[in-house]
């Protein structure tokens, strides 16, 4: 009813002389203006007098009439009318930039007649008329057309609430634009890094690059065998005449990369395509539970940009991968004047960081740095050693990847210590625990020991034996779960594991007991470790079981073995 008030709408000027009929989703109004008043309220009957009075001096009716809110759009639109995905819009002076450059397209794919870009248009909204509805039901043979995406169909248009950085702005554009131009069903006439790097230059040549740390397999076994070696972040590996630094899926060289540019020249670029998770020393270890380990290592090799001087860019690359986030650094945020003082920061930057390579370093005596729990032990000896930098190189306790790594799971020690140890702990579970007996002790059933936590069974294990298991990563519960046909191992927890008591999965139980008995022709390689060493024998018959039951049992299989100490 205020909207009505003369003192805000002149509309006497506008409707002298006419019948008037307000529409209002207010029945409060509109009961105020039929009845010229009301009882309830003295600020409304004075609204609705002055507008009465005013109404009979320059209208020939007035009279109101109630509608439904939601039809009441005209009214409410900015106030309540939620924007189609499809109403937005880029600039038009960013579009006549482009135009200029590409060409005027035939066509705007996206649009509505509000908001289309060219004169012919197509819509998902009839009351538009469009040319075309629907841009996605038809082919798109036009020799040029425009198109600017809904945001939901863009990369990263369905986050929400995330925070919408310059980065991500730019790119949301830069993905729009990609998506936009369509040239005879081919892809858009689009510059690539290096083009558009010469165009901006006014350069001829082509720029020069070197590729470090190739996530290809096969390449780097190629060039392995040919005698090429793994890098070492030093001054021996800086390439002063090389233009551009690249970086595909580089692994343990990711975070080196910026400060390799950095430190080859001041006019040196990098690209860098990070996939698997590396930090300086060794294993990337996220710090945040706030973000994807992706998103904050992607955050960690730009900090590393920006600290050795770079301004770094954050790109997409339209390959089918679910890692193709890219980083780019062209330019410097200083001056070549400032060089060492830029290089002074970078060094520090890389230091800051050697705390972690110590709490991750591998077993006295090495530099790895690995991130498993049982390297927690390090001697002050084996710290000073790993961190003593080598002559000429940048950071201390930097070890590349061995060509050939070395199995770590406890399977590659020697027979009779396993056996040993996975005796000891069994005896350690059967002891202090009689065979039970069942209808008067006629019938004693399995022997199945007892449960006991891990730790229990560690103190009465040997040092040296501990020591030996926790070098094999893992240590003691890895042996034990290698093991898993004698014991069972959770929540910490150790017991023999009980045959008779396995459950039966889905499969098993649709199988006819022909099928769940061994075949008389099944290979039996090794002996049964309960047939030889519980008080009780194997909890499984002969023909169920898929160990054998005596020498006579055995059939040894007629592949090479594996060699094992």
């Amino acid at each position: 009813m205020p909207s009505l008030d003369p003192n805000y709408v002149p509309y006497p000027v506008r409707l002298s002389g006419s019948h008037t009929r307000v529409f209002s989703d207010n029945t409060t109004a509109v009961a105020y203006l039929n009845h010229q008043g009301g009882t309830r309220s003295d600020r409304l009957r004075g609204l609705a007098s002055d507008i009465m009075e005013l109404a009979e001096g320059h209208l020939l009716s007035l009279s109101a009439v109630h509608i439904r809110g939601t039809d009441n759009f005209r009214a409410d639109f900015l106030s309540r009318h939620t924007l189609h995905q499809g109403e937005w819009m880029l600039n038009r002076k960013i579009f006549k930039m482009i135009t200029a450059r590409w060409g005027v397209p035939q066509i705007d794919l996206f649009a509505t007649r509000a908001n289309r870009q060219v004169r012919v248009f197509a819509s998902l909204n009839r009351e538009d008329e469009p040319d075309i509805l629907d841009a996605l039901q038809v082919p798109w043979t036009f020799d040029l057309s425009y198109a600017f995406p809904p945001w939901n169909l863009l990369p990263l248009g369905k986050t929400k609430g995330a925070r919408v950085t310059k980065n991500t702005l730019s790119r949301w554009i830069r993905e729009a634009i990609i998506l936009a131009y369509k040239v005879g069903g081919k892809d858009p006439p689009m510059h690539v890094l290096w083009e558009e790097e010469r165009l901006q230059k006014g350069l001829n040549e082509k720029q020069s690059f070197v590729d470090l740390g190739c996530g290809n397999g096969l390449l780097v076994h190629i060039l392995s065998n040919e005698g090429e070696s793994a890098i070492t972040p030093s001054d021996n590996y800086l390439f002063p005449d090389t233009d551009w630094i690249i970086g595909n899926h580089s692994d343990e060289l990711t975070p080196w990369l910026p400060v390799i540019a950095a430190r080859s020249s001041y006019s040196c670029r990098f690209f860098v395509l990070p996939c698997c998770f590396f930090n300086f020393y060794g294993k990337y270890n996220r710090k945040s539970s706030n973000k994807t380990q992706y998103r904050e290592y992607l955050d960690f090799v730009t900090e590393v940009g920006v600290q050795c001087g770079f301004i770094v860019e954050e790109d997409c690359l339209r390959i089918p991968s679910t890692k193709r986030v890219c980083l780019i650094g062209k330019s410097r945020g200083y001056s070549p004047a400032e060089e060492p003082q830029a290089d002074a920061r970078r060094a520090q930057y890389i230091s800051s960081h050697a705390a972690d390579s110590v709490t991750h370093a591998a077993a006295p005596g090495t530099c790895e740095h690995n991130t498993d729990s049982a390297h927690d032990s390090i001697t002050s000896d084996s710290t000073e050693h790993c961190l003593q930098p080598e002559p000429a190189n940048w950071i201390s306790g930097f070890r590349p990847r061995d060509k050939v790594e070395q199995v770590r799971n406890c399977a590659s020690l020697p027979r009779d210590f396993t056996d040993k140890v996975v005796l000891q702990v069994a005896q350690l579970l059967l002891e202090e625990k009689d065979n039970r007996s069942t209808d008067g002790g006629a019938e004693q059933t399995w022997n199945n020991g007892r449960s006991l936590p891990l730790r229990e069974v560690a103190e009465v294990l040997e040092k040296e034996t501990l020591h030996r298991l926790k070098n094999e990563c893992g240590g003691l519960q890895t042996l034990l779960r290698n093991n898993h046909q004698v014991f069972q191992v959770m929540n910490s927890m150790v017991s023999i594991r009980d045959w008779t008591q396995e459950t039966q999965t889905a499969s098993d139980k649709h199988r006819t007991e022909a099928k769940r008995k061994l075949s008389a022709d099944a290979l039996k390689t090794r002996l049964c470790w309960f047939y030889i060493n519980h008080p009780s024998g194997c909890p499984r018959a002969a023909i169920h079981c898929p160990y054998a039951h005596g020498a006579e049992e055995l059939r040894p299989s007629s592949f090479p073995k594996k060699h094992r100490p």
